[in-house]
């Protein structure tokens, strides 16, 4: 049987460790008899195509194992890491990877598990509370430290392993501690029966708009059209324009310690804020090198760098001459005598990084795994350079050092006097600046080695990091993840055993030849975009090519043709437009796009849009409408008889009511559109428990608390005007108001799938008793009140659509979101139309606006549209015919 030859395998890995069985369910079950580390870094080939890994997500038993990270490797193969959880707790750095093929076949597993844990944890029930657990770890701080004076508190029960393998059930508790002026993020696992402290240590992980940017020592250069670097995205409104956008947001600190501060705005378009320390704007060095940061991880890995939004804390406390990553936000100093502001893109990307480790293998920040987490930023600050720049020096820290020279040096990590470039050279208790030399140097050898640059030599880091490196990794089993990431993404793995050999590495794995060999040429994948302004239409190729695209041949659909890779073209007349692109690689490869667009000498009309914000009776109208040129007059109609020719008006009713507002913008065209949204104002202070209700006037500072829309808050950074429903890094949402047991309001929600123009709409809302009518507007001026109803509309376009659902007592919400549809080209598609709330398996295949995609694994609620690529959930397979 397969299952005995596995078995007897894992006898000599575990030093004969009692397995009565290890499959991939019941493959992970154990019944051993005693706590024990089990190393499966000798990897074990399964070949029983009855093991599937949907079956992980109904496990039974004390063990369990839940899929973390899945990815596709280069031969379309299924490779996943696998949390262990003991009696639904996880296992603290217990993971396991594992292969499967396209027929089933489970094979090479990698990690280690922990068995025999029934002998140490005899209850997985704490007698020592999250709140208990929180005191111990906050009053063994080195001095006191009051409420105002720490944040970002986070906790987990987990299984924890010690030196001596004696597995505990523990509290993780960890917070960002600002009291004095170098932050700290303490550690502490606390025993979760007897309250001890198990393990502690400090987890502080340090290292368009158009303005200046450099210092004294890059020299002073600009941000905009034919500068050194383009123009910078920002948020405008009206004159202002601020340093927020949908990926990144940068804020003043003005020289705090502590909050977030605020978001820094300027009058449009040319920000000169502020020179510091030979600095000349490092604000704008901040947000400019953060987008530089998100787009490489969206560009090369088709996936944010970070879960949330990236947030930038610029001119942290006075003569701070450090950065840091706190699990929230990117915080940086403005430097003393040795560095100038500490935001040039190499430090940018490495805080940044920091996060993405974080939030993937989550390396601990000490020892030998320490020294992995900050090699992988310093290595991500070479991977920025490459990708903005073509180009790097191998130096760390040159940009912003007052002086010659660097903090660490890549090619050769001994020369700044402390680091290492060899494991042989590392001492327990090492520094982790200093011990990432090794990993540096072997990146370096690497991406120099005959047919490898920094972005393929990152792409395998960034593989170990997302799959095979744990938690507590040493050099030597890191070694092993970088080779089968080398492995899955088909690169020469020779050259990564030369380049790990050459810094001390053991065993990382075989010299076998693979993926050194020349490779096959792929055929090009044409694709490209176009803005449209009258009748002049501007294409941008967006083609990619293993080679590079060799040529493009443009037919623009009126007998005009071209050979520009971006060609600008102007019709002679309004009308519908087949516009074809082709490209060619070096090898003769070809392939084509079509697409149909449309140019009108008039101009599109506007698409109207708005946004409010309502205290009781009084509420706050935004417009946020959209024009390819300039809107010229709003007439707004509140839906009490009063109307408004302001922009943004604020209104009072005179009762508590629903009321339908509608918003229509005109533009310089003459061309209008009209939006609608219902309303609902109460003069009722919510009652919830004795909490205020929140006020958008009045400041918070942290651990205030508030409700709001039938829930209570707290604050976690200081704020005015954040709503907390909008604002998650300002507040915490706590529980539902009893109100003495009164009702509580719905929370509207929906999902939907658009097909072509018919769009499939699906209500997600809950109540705690259940809603009972639903009023939808899809923003054409059709309505229903079906609670999962069908939409066909008749022109391409986005439209507002609000779901607005009541409950029993008559409480309401309303929710809004933007719907865009587009019948352009696409043909019938022969998949069925994605639906959110389906389950999915790896294989199936969907449609959604026009495009069909495969499963890559899988995957409920995650829209193809938004989640396809090579390291994403969906492929995107054709557009359809």
């Amino acid at each position: 049987m397969i299952y005995r030859r596995c078995f007897m395998r894992l006898k000599n890995i575990a030093n004969k460790v009692a397995l009565s069985a290890l499959m991939l369910s019941p493959l992970f079950a154990h019944n051993i008899l005693a706590a024990q580390r089990v190393d499966l870094s000798e990897q074990i080939s399964l070949s029983n195509n009855q093991i599937n890994i949907q079956n992980l997500f109904t496990q039974q038993g004390d063990n369990t194992y839940q899929a973390k990270v899945v990815s596709k490797a280069r031969n379309g193969d299924e490779r996943s890491r696998y949390q262990q959880h003991y009696q639904g707790i996880p296992i603290f750095g217990a993971t396991i990877v594992a292969s499967r093929s396209e027929s089933g076949q489970m094979y090479d597993l990698f990690g280690h598990f922990i068995a025999k844990l029934d002998a140490d944890i005899t209850s997985t029930k704490p007698t020592i509370s999250l709140e208990d657990a929180t005191q111990i770890a906050l009053t063994n701080n080195i001095k006191p430290i009051n409420k105002e004076q720490y944040y970002n508190l986070e906790s987990q029960l987990y299984i924890w392993l010690d030196n001596n393998n004696k597995a505990h059930l523990a509290w993780l508790i960890s917070y960002v501690d600002s009291s004095e002026q170098k932050p700290r993020r303490p550690y502490r696992f606390i025993d979760a029966h007897d309250g001890s402290i198990l393990d502690e240590w400090d987890g502080m992980t340090f290292a368009d708009a158009t303005g200046p940017g450099g210092n004294q020592r890059t020299g002073r250069y600009e941000f905009g059209p034919g500068k050194k670097y383009e123009s910078f995205q920002v948020t405008e409104s009206g004159n202002t324009c601020r340093m927020d956008t949908t990926n990144v947001m940068t804020n003043d600190l003005n020289h705090g310690t502590s909050g977030n501060g605020t978001t820094h705005s300027f009058p449009c378009y040319n920000n000169t804020e502020r020179e510091v320390n030979g600095s000349y704007s490092a604000l704008n060095d901040a947000h400019a090198f953060g987008l530089v940061t998100f787009d490489m991880y969206k560009d090369w890995y088709d996936q944010s760098p970070l879960t949330q939004k990236l947030l930038l804390v610029v001119h942290y406390g006075n003569r701070f001459e450090n950065a840091f990553w706190d699990g929230r936000k990117m915080t940086f100093g403005d430097g003393a005598n040795t560095y100038h502001p500490l935001v040039s893109l190499g430090v940018v990307s490495h805080e940044v990084s920091h996060g993405f480790t974080q939030q993937n293998s989550n390396l601990v920040y000490r020892n030998q795994s320490g020294g992995l987490n900050e090699t992988f930023s310093d290595v991500a600050a070479a991977a920025a350079y490459y990708y903005l720049e073509g180009t790097f020096s191998w130096q760390i820290g040159d940009k912003i050092k007052k002086n010659s020279g660097a903090m660490r040096y890549m090619d050769d990590p001994p020369r700044d006097g402390r680091s290492i470039g060899h494991t042989r050279d590392y001492r327990s208790g090492m520094d982790v600046h200093f011990s990432s030399g090794v990993y540096n140097k072997a990146f370096y050898l690497l991406a120099t080695s005959e047919g490898w640059d920094i972005r393929k030599a990152f792409d395998v880091y960034v593989k170990a990091n997302q799959l095979y490196w744990t938690s507590n990794a040493t050099f030597d089993s890191a070694g092993k993840g970088v080779y089968s990431a080398t492995k899955d993404l088909g690169y020469c793995v020779d050259d990564l055993v030369d380049a790990l050999e050459a810094v001390g590495v053991n065993n990382p794995g075989a010299k076998d030849g693979s993926g050194c060999g020349p490779a096959e040429n792929q055929p090009p994948v044409a694709n490209f975009t176009y803005s449209a302004d009258k009748l002049t239409v501007i294409f941008t190729d967006t083609s990619t090519d293993d080679s590079g695209v060799a040529s493009h041949e443009w037919d623009f659909g009126d007998r005009n043709t071209s050979t520009d890779p971006d060609p600008k073209h102007t019709y002679a007349a309004s009308g519908d437009y087949t516009v074809s692109l082709t490209v060619k690689d070096r090898e003769g490869l070809s392939d084509t796009k079509t697409v149909t667009i449309s140019v009108s000498d008039v101009g599109q009309a506007p698409n109207a849009s708005f946004t409010y914000q309502a205290d009781k009776l009084s509420v706050s109208f935004t417009d946020t409408s959209r024009d390819d040129g300039r809107i010229v007059s709003h007439n707004w109609d509140l839906g009490d008889g009063n109307t408004s020719a302001d922009a943004n008006p604020k209104h009072t009713y005179a009762a508590a009511g629903t009321y339908s507002v509608t918003l229509t913008v005109k533009d310089d065209d003459g061309l209008s559109d009209t939006a609608s949204m219902m309303v609902k104002v109460s003069d009722v202070v919510d009652n919830c428990d004795g909490i205020a209700a929140w006020d958008a006037s009045k400041s918070y500072k942290i651990g205030d608390q508030v409700s709001y829309d039938g829930y209570k808050y707290e604050a976690i950074w200081w704020s005015t005007g954040a709503r907390p429903d909008i604002f998650s890094q300002v507040w915490k949402k706590l529980d539902k108001c009893t109100g003495g047991g009164g009702n509580q309001p719905p929370n509207a929600d929906f999902k939907y799938s658009a097909n072509k123009l018919t769009v499939s709409f699906t209500d997600s809302s809950s109540d705690d008793k259940g809603v009972t009518s639903y009023a939808w507007n899809f923003g054409d001026g059709n309505s229903s009140t079906q609670q999962n109803p069908t939409h066909t509309y008749a022109a391409d376009g986005t439209y507002s659509v609000q779901l607005m659902v009541t409950d029993g007592d008559n409480a309401s919400d309303s929710t809004t979101q933007s719907v865009t549809v587009s019948s352009g080209g696409t043909g019938n598609c022969t998949a069925p139309a994605w639906e959110a709330s389906k389950v999915y398996l790896s294989g199936d295949e969907v449609s959604q606006n026009g495009k069909e995609y495969r499963a890559n694994w899988w995957t409920r609620g995650q829209s193809p549209e938004d989640n396809s690529g090579p390291w994403q959930v969906w492929t995107h397979l054709r557009d359809c015919r």
